[in-house]
């Protein structure tokens, strides 16, 4: 019989080391299709990027190849370190935003597991990231959303990992 306390799992813990993103090797080979466009100073116009930074793209959006880059961006949401992770939280924002939901359709395939990826982290900061960008697509339209079903069975361990995590959690005192 056993006596004592069992020992811990650790199966709530964050990644301590997260491995380099396909996003901060594509930054570093010059192969973003964006860059950092910095207005500060007495030369920012009211009602500007927050901070002066803003993205400059090189290639229009609506020209991207949603197929390639999509993923890339949304790997890059673990990034911890600037200016990568500005470009990944901007760029998947932007993309969004100016993608017809016909190409975004197509797409969808190629992100599941960069999402599965971010969420196994349990890092709250890259988990809270990845859940907004997915609301964000999924608000899109109602077809994304009926796309997003199939990849459920991939998608929901995590997320349930995700909430045993902080429903386990002590609450703080009020």
């Amino acid at each position: 019989m056993y006596k004592g306390k069992p020992k811990p799992t650790g199966i709530f813990d964050t990644q301590t080391s997260i491995a380099p993103t396909k996003f901060t090797e594509k930054y570093h080979q010059g192969d973003i299709p964006c860059q950092i466009d910095l207005k500060g100073g007495e030369d920012e116009k009211p009602g500007g990027p927050p901070g002066g930074r803003a993205l400059k793209w090189r290639t229009p959006i609506e020209s991207l190849d949603l197929e390639f880059i999509l993923p890339v961006f949304v790997d890059g949401l673990r990034e911890k370190v600037e200016p990568q992770q500005f470009m990944a939280e901007r760029g998947l924002e932007e993309i969004l935003k100016g993608t017809k939901v016909k190409r975004l359709l197509k797409a969808i395939r190629s992100i599941i597991y960069p999402i599965k990826d971010n969420l196994r982290t349990l890092d709250d900061d890259i988990c809270i990231k990845t859940l907004r960008a997915m609301q964000s697509i999924v608000r899109k339209s109602d077809k994304i959303a009926e796309n997003f079903v199939q990849y459920f069975h991939i998608l929901l361990p995590s997320v349930e990992v995700l909430k045993n995590k902080h429903k386990c959690a002590p609450k703080a005192p009020i």
